[in-house]
């Protein structure tokens, strides 16, 4: 199968039906791959083509270059699924390698300052609520700013205060997660249920465009590195949960994690993570008897 044809379904099969920014993301690594590979099959893509390809995309990082390789790959793979073609018609090749893992959050004065700027934002700007509202999600539940965007109405218990950030289809690998709200968030949630005739009544921030401008703005007005990205919210939210000692299981659940992937990425972050699980003793009595020296 020629790789066109193949991103073409794997477009209109799976990847343009999703309620994210993935859709618009992948165009633009469709559109490059098509450009470089649009009159070879798949199964005659080889380790010269791939690093043809990367060539190419300098001087873009290697973990970009992966990343749109990768929708190749995912394209390859749906269409398996899909039964258009045969497993063995996906090339074996090494990808460029993905980006180092970033260890930042915000500290407490920070997200103050982040959300301050927020709050000037909201009182001289028309729909500047939408993300002083975005950021206040962000922090206080720890989901993904592509999910915080896409969250109803419909989706918030009023009564019990959770937050039901579950996807009504299985739209792919990743997980959701139903959140309580937290004190500090809830005033912010029931001002705006209350003028949601006025903001549009399906979503909770009225409409679900990008607001990574918007956030840039807000950052630069709290003074705070360009380099911080909306995704920092997660980061900050399950840091602190860790440095709180809230259990990594929890933890997890919050985020719609796995207690795994909480373990690798935060759990340097609590000092006595360690002394927990080895300051015990695993026998109630002393150990006695010939063997009690091995104790």
């Amino acid at each position: 199968m020629l790789v066109p044809t193949l991103l073409r379904n794997y477009f209109e099969g799976h990847l343009g039906k999703k309620r994210t920014d993935s859709p618009r993301v992948a165009k633009i690594a469709i559109v490059r791959l098509n450009s470089h590979f649009k009159r070879k099959h798949l199964s005659d893509i080889t380790q010269a083509d791939v690093d043809a390809y990367c060539e190419t995309r300098k001087p873009n990082a290697p973990a970009t270059t992966r990343r749109e390789l990768s929708v190749l790959i995912a394209a390859a793979h749906w269409n398996v699924r899909a039964r258009n073609i045969a497993a063995t018609e996906i090339p074996l090749i090494d990808l460029p390698p993905a980006s180092p893992t970033k260890d930042v959050w915000l500290t407490r004065e920070q997200a103050m300052r982040l959300l301050a700027a927020a709050a000037r934002r909201a009182s001289h700007h028309d729909r500047g609520w939408r993300i002083q509202l975005f950021i206040m999600l962000g922090l206080f539940t720890g989901q993904r700013p592509n999910v915080i965007r896409y969250l109803k109405w419909s989706k918030i218990d009023m009564e019990k205060q959770i937050l039901d950030f579950t996807k009504d289809t299985d739209t792919g690998k990743k997980r959701y997660g139903r959140v309580k709200a937290m004190p500090e968030l809830w005033p912010a949630i029931e001002e705006a249920y209350e003028k949601r005739w006025y903001r549009g009544e399906h979503w909770v921030l009225g409409m679900t465009t990008a607001l990574e401008d918007e956030f840039r703005k807000v950052v630069a007005d709290a003074a705070l590195p360009k380099a911080i990205t909306p995704n920092i919210m997660r980061h900050t939210w399950a840091t602190w949960a860790v440095q709180d000692e809230v259990p990594l299981a929890h933890v997890a659940g919050v985020l719609g994690s796995t207690v795994a992937i909480v373990e690798k990425k935060y759990a340097h972050h609590d000092p006595e993570y360690q002394d927990r699980a080895t300051n015990r003793r695993i026998f109630a009595q002393p150990i006695s008897g010939p063997d009690a020296d091995l104790f």
